[in-house]
């Protein structure tokens, strides 16, 4: 080669070129191929987190409570107002108890007369007249004594009479029929006033069990107003904001079973959220879980984290489509930016959850339909 191709044109001839760059290209190709097998082989330690995603809404764990009026009433005073912070206890409504009030006033005094009659007839059972104290009674006993003198003047009458017959009878100057029907009018007259004595007697026992079944009656019916008497004091069943007032003002009426206002608790916030059936057998109570609050921009703000507390047995149906309801406890209760300020978590702020299902390596993803994990959306 030598002899036939001189050294200035063999610097220029292909295989001149090719032995110059065919190392470098070389150990380029190489390393191309080991990029591709090590990408290859990480596919199957790199992991990723897989999450699902659900819109949701923070409320109160507790359930909204319904301000009713248990009665049918005027009201008479009230301390409500939209959006009013009221503590459990706290009394919000007055409604008007004058009526029950003046018959619980009623039956105590019926209560009190009847309680003098019963002394005034054990007095009169007991033959101690003179004692008597209710006017009603004394009128009673004065007309008893009265018919009982009629019966002792005639019981007398007839004894005197029965005493000249039988000195007469005696004498034989009357005959025995005489004698006879003086001792048998003594006898009937006896017999009346005893008669009238027991039956006396036995109308002051009956109404003593009259009064004292009345006084039962009564007693009964008061301590029914004492419980009555609640419910025309509406009280804040729990801590919370006045939401849905219905602006009723003393002088309207309110009817039982009609709703004044809702009362939103105040107590531990939670984010609630739907998450259809497809998705449901992912999640399970304690998973950690990530929130976006769309009120503040996760790129200034950041997330807010927590965790499953509770999944519904139940499905809800929501434009006619089926969901599990999913509650989520907040693990932070503001968020911060750089500069310090606190933007605080309330209730009504919409945020997406993300529920950290589980960690699949990169190859796990690309057998097992990436897509289905990466982002279930796109199958609804």
């Amino acid at each position: 080669m030598k002899n036939l191709f001189p050294h200035e044109i063999i610097n220029f001839t292909v295989e001149s070129h090719f032995d110059k760059f065919s190392r470098f290209s070389r150990t380029i190709y190489l390393a191309i191929i080991l990029f591709v097998i090590g990408t290859i082989c990480s596919l199957f330690f790199i992991k990723t987190k897989i999450s699902v995603q659900s819109a949701g809404l923070i409320r109160s764990m507790a359930e909204s409570v319904d301000l009713t009026s248990p009665v049918v009433a005027e009201v008479k005073k009230t301390k409500l107002a939209e959006n009013k912070l009221v503590h459990q206890g706290d009394t919000l409504l007055w409604l008007n108890n004058e009526k029950l009030v003046e018959r619980n006033e009623h039956l105590n005094n019926l209560i009190t007369q009847n309680n003098d009659y019963l002394e005034d007839l054990k007095l009169m059972l007991n033959f101690r007249y003179t004692s008597l104290k209710t006017e009603l009674y004394k009128s009673v006993h004065a007309q008893y004594r009265q018919k009982m003198a009629e019966y002792d003047l005639q019981i007398e009458i007839l004894k005197k009479s029965f005493a000249r017959t039988q000195l007469l009878f005696e004498r034989k100057v009357v005959p025995l029929v005489d004698k006879e029907d003086q001792e048998f009018q003594l006898e009937k007259a006896i017999e009346a006033k005893n008669i009238f004595v027991q039956q006396n007697r036995s109308e002051w026992q009956k109404l003593t069990a009259e009064y004292k079944l009345a006084n039962e009656k009564y007693k009964n019916e008061i301590d029914g107003f004492s419980r009555d008497f609640e419910n025309y004091f509406i009280l804040s069943p729990c801590t919370g904001h006045i939401t849905n007032y219905n602006g009723i003002q003393p002088g309207s009426y309110v009817t039982t079973g009609q709703t004044i206002a809702v009362i939103s608790p105040d107590d531990e916030l939670v984010s609630e959220h739907l998450v259809p059936p497809k998705d449901i057998g992912y999640l399970k109570i304690a998973m950690p879980v990530i929130f976006q609050v769309d009120a503040y921009n996760y790129n200034q703000w950041g997330l807010v984290s927590g965790n499953i507390t509770d999944i519904s047995n139940e499905i809800y149906i929501v434009n006619n489509q089926p969901y599990f309801r999913v509650r989520c406890s907040l693990n932070e209760q503001f968020l911060l930016l750089k500069n310090g300020y606190k933007g605080y978590l309330k209730k009504g702020l919409t945020t997406n959850a993300r529920f950290q299902v589980t960690e699949r390596t990169l190859a796990q993803l690309l057998f097992d339909k990436a897509d289905n994990w990466l982002n279930p959306k796109l199958n609804e």
